[in-house]
């Protein structure tokens, strides 16, 4: 475990770091030497520095970790849920006050994610410059740390590069024009039925509730996620999980991921592929993907009958999906994460997506007209769309079946978009496989700490997501944000009550932001509307959950935020440069330094054991449930 010690006299009795006792023996090799170890001392302490005045602690000479007096931590997970480019940079604002409070390298055991999230968490564990862009460290050495902007900006800038030449070398087209010139001569596109409604616009439409907004072009979904990977991974293609991490090896890293009960294959007019093994009436099977430090990891399938899935084609002899699947890349699982619009590579659920799209109020059909049109509209699929699930071996020709692809993912948010299921299941094993005579971690109560970052709109400011409150017992709000689409399993595994009453002492108001980002489009004189960020914080107990791999009877220690966006935010794609540059970055920069400032008014360094002593307390912010909490209020300028 590296922990760093605040020691203003390095080198004491050897002359300190002023001062070099080998220079008075080869001058003119060893000035060099001593001067490199004067400059990297300089910047250690630098460092040091800059992390006891995040914390404003009295000891930060004295580290204490989140561990036993033998060493071994408490599970501790940092989990980024899904919401694409939202809690991706979120994440990369937030990790900075992780690191700065001591807790990213002192208390950290897991790292958790889904979707968007995934995006931040695999280039940060497996790129060192990455990681060194996120924490602050300077590439060049001058002990000038980079702010959360900064990374944005560079970010930005990779990404946007990488997106070019994707474009330049045909490997994108839009989704619809993709789609439409998929279209086979039976399709009837540009037949017109009730209200001059095409099946071109009901097909849009039905796009549109997978992918809406999407600015970038995704025809390709593993592509895609390949590309945006390869701004810092440049063999994210290939690189494995059991390949070294920046730094952070000794954390095990979770995925959630969905899967269908079929698949389309490359040649839709080919026999569908089956799953095996799904439970009854399930057509969204929760499934994440483990590995631990070293490993190549593997896909957990606790909610499969026996916890087995396999696959097969009419005829042909089923295929077992772990036992044939070779390890996998960062990119197919990146992609496999976080493919939104997956539903498209699956016959039950495309079809799922086209009779919603055929009841939207604004085509006016009646129900009759309804039913007569979905035959003649499922004719055209899967119109491309089966391009938007990623496939299991990326994009290439099955070696492993009689078919191709073996099988597709879908997006983990159709099942738990907080991944905090995944993440809970996955400490509770590593705790049932620890060696109990040299244990790794501290299990001996069965506690387990949890900090999570989620888009989902929060309740206590009129937001409906349920993603976080279907963890409770209280939430009679079915298996799934996306019942239109498919049924899932219900993902409750907390015995206790969602906290909706706004004076529980959980909830604090942490960030009361106003951004001045407006539509092109938008009156310039409307008035601009703060975004306000939540974070619960509690203790819950845990309920059996068998589906998800959740054991009851734990008590898990929480930090749930809930991170407000503002109105005008877009997807960004082409105009990657500004968009993080000008956008994101604000965001970014504000939740690290809004969060910073919780996690110390929670007592979080005391509490949870990164070191440090009971901080100051504010003397301004707003109160919530009875907790101070400080309101930053930022206005960013206007674009």
């Amino acid at each position: 475990m590296k922990l760093l010690f605040r020691n203003r006299g390095y080198g004491a009795g050897a002359g300190g770091a002023g001062r070099c006792w080998c220079a008075v023996l080869v001058p003119v090799l060893l000035v060099v030497v001593c001067t490199t170890f004067e400059n990297s001392v300089t910047v250690a302490a630098r460092k040091e520095d800059r992390l006891c005045d995040a914390r404003q602690d009295d000891t930060c000479g004295t580290v204490v970790s989140n561990t036993t007096d033998d060493g071994q931590p408490i599970p501790t997970a940092f989990v980024s849920g899904g919401g694409g480019f939202k809690t991706m940079t979120a994440s990369m604002g937030i990790i900075r006050s992780w690191y700065e409070m001591e807790f990213l390298l002192a208390n950290t055991t897991h790292f958790a994610c889904n979707s968007g999230g995934c995006w931040f968490q695999i280039p940060f564990l497996y790129s060192q410059d990455y990681y060194d862009s996120a924490v602050g460290n300077s590439s060049s050495g001058d002990g000038n740390d980079l702010t959360v902007s900064d990374f944005l900006t560079s970010w930005g800038k990779k990404y946007h590069t990488a997106m070019t030449e994707a474009i330049a070398t045909d490997q994108y087209e839009s989704i619809e024009q993709y789609t439409f010139e998929t279209a086979s001569i039976a399709c009837p596109l540009d037949s017109v039925y009730a209200g001059n409604v095409t099946a071109a616009d009901i097909i849009t439409a039905g796009l549109r509730t997978l992918v809406d907004d999407a600015y970038f072009p995704a025809n390709n979904w593993y592509y895609y996620v390949d590309a945006m990977l390869s701004s810092y991974l440049s063999n994210a293609t290939t690189q494995l999980f059991s390949s070294p991490r920046a730094e952070l090896n000794k954390f095990v890293f979770v995925a959630a991921a969905t899967l269908a009960p079929d698949t389309y294959q490359y040649d839709p007019s080919l026999k569908t592929t089956k799953l095996i093994g799904i439970p009854k009436g399930v057509t969204l099977l929760p499934i994440s993907y483990t590995a631990n430090e070293g490993s190549n990891g593997s896909w957990q399938f606790p909610a499969a009958i026996n916890q087995t899935l396999a696959v097969s084609v009419r005829n042909e002899d089923p295929v077992v999906l772990n036992t044939a699947l070779p390890p996998l890349s960062l990119s197919e699982v990146g992609a496999a994460a976080s493919s939104a619009g997956g539903p498209g590579g699956s016959p039950t659920l495309a079809k799922q997506v086209i009779s919603y799209a055929l009841a939207l109020p604004r085509f006016g059909f009646s129900k009759l007209q309804q039913a007569a049109l979905k035959p003649v509209i499922n004719t055209c699929l899967p119109l491309g769309m089966q391009n938007l699930s990623s496939p299991t071996e990326g994009n290439v020709v099955s070696t492993l079946s009689a078919w191709s692809p073996l099988f597709r993912y879908i997006d983990g948010g159709l099942t738990d978009n907080s991944a905090i299921t995944h993440a809970i299941a996955n400490m509770q094993k590593s705790c049932d496989e620890d060696d109990d005579s040299n244990p790794k971690y501290n299990c001996t109560t069965q506690t387990v700490r949890l900090m999570s970052i989620n888009d989902a709109a929060n309740p206590l400011t009129g937001g409906t997501d349920d993603e976080i409150k279907r963890l409770f017992a209280n939430c009679d709000c079915g298996t799934t944000d996306y019942e239109w689409i498919g049924t899932g399993i219900n993902p409750n595994i907390f015995a206790e009550d969602f906290p909706i009453d706004p004076n529980d002492p959980g909830w604090s108001l942490y960030s009361n932001t106003t951004y001045k980002f407006r539509p092109d489009n938008s009156n310039t004189t409307s008035k601009l509307e703060p975004s306000t960020s939540y974070a619960w914080r509690g203790t819950v107990t845990t309920v059996d959950n068998i589906p998800y791999g959740v054991k009851g009877g734990w008590q898990v220690e929480l930090v749930i935020l809930f991170i407000a966006f503002p109105p005008v935010i877009i997807a960004p794609g082409y105009g990657a440069n500004y968009a993080f540059a000008n956008i994101y970055s604000d965001i970014a920069q504000e939740q690290y330094e809004s969060t910073l400032k919780l996690f110390k008014k929670l007592n979080l360094s005391q509490d949870w054991g990164a070191g440090g002593s009971q901080p100051e307390p504010s003397t301004s912010g707003t109160t919530v449930g009875g907790i101070n909490a400080n309101s930053a209020s930022h206005e960013q300028d206007e674009l």
